[in-house]
């Protein structure tokens, strides 16, 4: 068997080995709240702590994993609270992080990976999603393939 169709079928068993191996790939480490609650089965994080770069192996493990029960991601970013901050004592102006998950592409990709590890898996059983942008074509991919999950 080609070892990139081993690595992937493994993978699809085990979110963590999987996670840990699409990191290194792409030199980067793998966040402990992504890991925190992998032995019981479940991905659950605070989208807003993840930067652009560590969505990446995220979501393509979420991809082919059929060994989750439980995916919950939030969000808890006010839009507009915050964003830029008064001027110091330099004249200098701050602006706050807007977190990548708040981007419309983001949530898409977010969607398809869903919807992807949804077609896939017969372990998954409980989805939340909270607190996050979700837009009309967030949802109708959910939707989709939600469809044939419900159907499991």
């Amino acid at each position: 068997m080609i070892d990139s169709v081993r690595t992937r079928l493994h993978g699809a068993m085990d979110f963590r080995s999987h996670y840990d191996y699409l990191c290194v790939l792409q030199d980067s480490v793998p966040l402990q709240a992504i890991k925190a609650n992998l032995r019981r089965g479940a991905l659950s994080f605070n989208a807003d702590r993840v930067k652009l770069s560590d969505w990446t192996p995220i979501l393509n493990t979420l991809k082919i994993n059929k060994s989750l029960t439980c995916v919950a991601i939030k969000s808890c970013h006010q839009p507009g609270l915050g964003e830029t901050a008064d001027s110091d004592k330099y004249g200098l102006h701050f602006r706050r992080r807007i977190p990548p998950i708040r981007s419309k592409d983001m949530t898409f990709q977010l969607c398809r990976a869903i919807a992807a590890c949804l077609t896939v898996s017969s372990s998954l059983k409980e989805l939340e999603l909270h607190g996050l942008p979700l837009r009309e074509r967030d949802l109708v991919t959910l939707a989709k393939a939600s469809i044939n999950w419900l159907n499991i």
